[in-house]
C-alpha cells in the first residue's frame, strides 16, 4: 500500500489485545509506517477475534460513518479480510476505488472470493526447514547444511488494484490438482 500506492491513512484489524501473533502483525504494521516516515497512530489499530465477524464489525463501523474511510486496510488474516471486503461491497463501497484491503496467509478462499484478496503469504515450508535445522541443532549439537532463509511474499488480487497473481493461481491450481489426483 505504501510503496507501489502511495497510501498514507492505513488502519490495521488484528485479533485479540495481547495475542502474540496479533501484537506481532502489529509490530510489522507499525514498522512499516515508521519505515516510511508515516506517524504510527493507536486509533488506527482495531483488535478483533480473527474470525470473519471483526471485519464485518470494522466494516459497519465504516460503512456507518462513526470512523473515516482510510485509503486502505491491513488485516491479521484472510477470515477477517474477505468479510471486511464483502461487507463494504455489499453495502456500495467500491474496492480498491475507495478503499483498498489486504489479508495475511494468502487461503485459498482469496482467490476463490468474489473480488479477488491481496495477502502476505509466509513460506511455510522453508520455515518448517528452519525450525527442524534448530531443533537438530538443539538436540545434537551439531549443524545442518545451510538453508535457504524463509521468503515471503505478497499474493496480489483485485482487493488492492494491482489484479490477480496469475502465476501464483497458476501454480496452485497444479498443486490442487495434483493433489485431488493423489487423493
Amino acid at each position: 500500500f505504501i510503496t507501489v500506492h502511495g497510501m498514507r491513512d492505513i488502519y490495521c484489524l488484528t485479533g485479540f489485545a495481547g495475542n502474540p501473533l496479533a501484537e506481532q502483525r502489529v509490530r510489522g504494521y507499525r514498522q512499516a509506517l515508521e519505515a516510511h516516515g508515516i506517524p504510527y497512530r493507536q486509533e488506527a489499530v482495531f483488535y478483533g477475534d480473527f474470525w470473519s465477524s471483526s471485519g464485518e464489525q470494522l466494516a459497519a463501523r465504516l460503512v456507518s460513518g462513526e470512523l473515516p474511510m482510510p485509503q486502505a486496510i491491513v488485516c491479521a488474516n484472510d477470515a477477517m479480510a474477505i468479510a471486511l471486503c464483502n461487507y463494504l461491497t455489499g453495502h456500495g463501497i467500491q474496492i480498491p476505488e475507495q478503499v483498498a484491503i489486504s489479508g495475511y496467509d494468502a487461503t485459498p478462499e482469496c482467490q476463490e472470493n468474489l473480488l479477488s484478496m491481496t495477502s502476505f503469504i509466509r513460506a511455510n515450508f522453508e520455515l518448517g526447514v528452519s525450525a527442524v535445522s534448530r531443533l537438530y541443532t538443539l538436540l545434537t549439537g551439531g549443524h545442518c547444511a545451510q538453508v535457504q532463509s524463509p521468503t515471503a511474499s505478497i499474493v496480489s488480487g483485485h482487493s488492492c488494484g494491482c489484479g490477480d497473481d496469475f502465476l501464483y493461481l497458476a501454480k496452485e491450481m497444479e498443486y490442487h490438482k495434483k493433489r485431488s489426483d493423489y487423493e
